[in-house]
């Protein structure tokens, strides 16, 4: 007597088979769209965050869950009258960017300008001893008025040359760059939001 075993049915073997590959097949796009919306996602949050602490600039402050304003200047110069603080040339808020990591599941957003550290951090930056050529320029009242500009050409034109002893600057902090909890709650929401739909709609 020979030994005896259950074979399924071919049809229903191949049925079983075909929607497990679907299914796996399936499984594959899902994944490939909610790859591709990630770093997709990585791309809006990185651009937002550029523009967040670029317009900080605008507001004086730094915008989080609680906003901080920046201390006001000390005093007030021509160059700096009717203009907000840290805009004398825009260069510190130009040059706010983002690169995106090479694998694109990451982005940074940075500063390279020197002086960048010192203002968004604050702290105290040192002196050394110098001579520095001080100009001055005649004025209506017969006195004399400090120019930045030598103007040798006037009549009356005095150069002094004065010695400035080492010395310290303090600087109060500016912070207009660095984590922020409000910014990463819509980040977090933006990119839940995409990723959901690319899987919904895969």
């Amino acid at each position: 007597m020979g030994s005896s075993f259950y074979a399924p049915n071919k049809i229903w073997y191949f049925t079983i088979l075909r929607k497990l590959m679907a299914n796996k097949f399936n499984l594959i796009k899902k994944a490939a769209a909610v790859d591709r919306a990630f770093k997709e996602s990585i791309q809006i949050i990185a651009k937002d965050a550029q523009v967040t602490f670029q317009r900080n600039f605008g507001l004086e402050g730094f915008a989080d869950d609680v906003f901080q304003p920046w201390k006001a200047r000390k005093k007030e110069t021509k160059k700096t009258l009717g203009k907000k603080i840290l805009t004398g040339t825009g260069r510190l808020r130009r040059s706010i960017r983002y690169v995106i990591g090479i694998s694109g599941y990451s982005a940074t957003v940075f500063t390279d300008v020197p002086y960048a550290t010192i203002h968004n951090y604050g702290g105290s930056i040192e002196k050394e001893a110098n001579r520095k050529e001080l100009h001055f320029n005649p004025n209506i009242r017969g006195g004399f008025v400090r120019n930045t500009r030598a103007n040798r050409k006037e009549i009356g034109f005095r150069t002094i040359q004065a010695f400035i002893g080492e010395h310290s600057i303090n600087m109060p902090k500016r912070q207009f760059i660095g984590s922020n909890r409000r910014l990463e709650r819509l980040s977090m929401a933006k990119i839940d939001a995409k990723i959901r739909t690319a899987y919904r709609n895969a």
